[in-house]
């Protein structure tokens, strides 16, 4: 992109001065290889290449920042068998990756700077919820379907996919809500070099979840002028796909504040054989609902648009993966006596552990007051550093009954000897002087 930049004076007319000139690579490799035809549906005559069609623009966001628009051709897919010893007579290698480029430094349109976010390689991106949305336009969000967050990974020869999305635990019910679906998929895909790879997981309503890794195919359709592809299909195992294993795992209540993670671990030698070195564009994770599997698509069913639904996405990001960070886990750990709401004393026992090396619980006895409680699910754990205290949120029983829970512990070592307050929502109350008579809270 070329920007001339004209001086101006105090009163910020354009001064006469000779004007300043930048010129910036927006597209990280080329969008294109090989010929541009520009007669139009005559292209067919001079059997030229129109593949990028009218899929360019540049405009302006609501900030000044100048955005491009541009269809991304250099993967050079093409079906099977329709360009025979690659003359390309009929049909027009490269599959369309619209892409957007934004103006993320320097003068904007609007005469000041505008600023965002580099195109320097990440680990991953961050989603909305609530907008996996069918019928995709009016329609209402479908959990199964919405994806949150995406990230990839390299150890050794494995690289790891990681998607969080809402709800993976009901594929029947994620199914029920999107008419004619008999898979669900979920694709993360980029570009290394000139090719298109991917890594997805794809379940069926009676929860029998395959994992698969492989290079992206294409479904090309005909027009006045020529072929080229119209869908980028993601070949399962048998299918063009290579099996790969992954995982699927999902708290006891999945909830956007505690979401499913989809995990695909994909031998590199499936992939192209990417490096820590290697910069993997344009990464996206889509999620589809489709009447068949991507890689069986035909061109009667591509013509017809019977073809997968995209429900909801998140892209996109560059990346060059690198070693997967340590979690960092916070545990909460406290037993002991505090004295009861009415007399005497109450007992609790309570664990929490981020990363789950043991389930997490709460338990409460106040005899004098005929409370005995137990959680079954934690909801929010929260911990604040300054005041040295976990507050966990949640359900259980107390008595049998269902009761909801908020449990606020301190730190014994760092406030001693430490406190234990407990609310239940059956209305009892033990916040008050809650000191503990022995044992302890420890926070990590």
């Amino acid at each position: 992109m070329s920007q001339v930049v004209y001086p101006t004076d105090s009163t910020g007319a354009v001064s006469g001065a000779p004007p300043s000139v930048t010129l910036v690579k927006v597209s990280p490799h080329p969008m294109h290889y090989n010929d541009i035809c520009l007669a139009g549906s005559d292209c067919i005559a001079s059997q030229g290449n129109r593949n990028l069609a009218d899929f360019f623009a540049v405009t302006i966001d609501h900030t000044g920042a100048a955005e491009i628009v541009y269809d991304d051709t250099s993967n050079g897919l093409a079906q099977p068998g329709f360009t025979p010893a690659n003359t390309q007579l009929v049909d027009h290698a490269g599959a369309g990756v619209i892409t957007l480029a934004r103006q993320s430094s320097g003068p904007g349109l609007f005469g000041t700077n505008v600023s965002g976010p580099s195109n320097a390689p990440t680990i991953g991106i961050t989603g909305n919820f609530g907008d996996a949305l069918f019928p995709v336009i009016g329609g209402t969000n479908v959990p199964g379907m919405d994806i949150l967050s995406n990230s990839i990974s390299l150890s050794g020869n494995t690289l790891t996919v990681t998607t969080s999305i809402v709800d993976l635990s009901n594929p029947a019910a994620t199914a029920a809500k999107i008419t004619g679906t008999a898979f669900l998929q979920y694709v993360t895909r980029w570009q290394m070099g000139n090719t298109i790879y991917y890594g997805a997981m794809e379940n069926t309503p009676s929860n029998r979840p395959i994992f698969y890794a492989g290079k992206a195919q294409s479904v090309d359709l005909c027009s006045v002028s020529a072929c080229f592809p119209h869908v980028i299909t993601y070949p399962e195992p048998g299918l063009g796909g290579t099996v790969e294993n992954g995982s699927i795992k999902c708290p006891s209540a999945p909830s956007a504040s505690n979401p499913c993670t989809l995990t695909i671990n994909v031998n590199v030698a499936d992939i192209g054989h990417p490096t820590s070195s290697s910069l993997l564009e344009e990464v996206g994770s889509n999620s589809f609902a489709s009447l068949h599997q991507s890689g069986a698509t035909t061109n009667a069913q591509a013509e017809a648009d019977n073809v997968p639904l995209e429900i909801d996405g998140v892209c996109c990001y560059n990346t060059r993966p690198q070693p997967p960070q340590p979690l960092l886990c916070r545990q909460a750990n406290g037993n002991g006596h505090v004295p009861g709401k009415n007399s005497g004393e109450a007992s609790f026992n309570f664990h929490q552990d981020d990363c789950d090396l043991q389930p997490p619980s709460v338990a409460f006895s106040d005899p004098n007051s005929g409370v005995n409680f137990q959680s079954t699910q934690m909801t929010s754990v929260t911990y604040d550093d300054v005041a040295h205290t976990v507050t966990i949120v949640g359900t259980g029983t107390d008595n049998g009954l269902a009761v909801a829970f908020t449990v606020v512990g301190t730190d014994s070592t760092l406030t001693p000897p430490g406190m234990f307050n407990i609310t239940l929502s059956s209305g009892y109350i033990n916040t008050g002087s809650c000191s503990l008579i022995d044992g302890s809270i420890q926070l990590q």
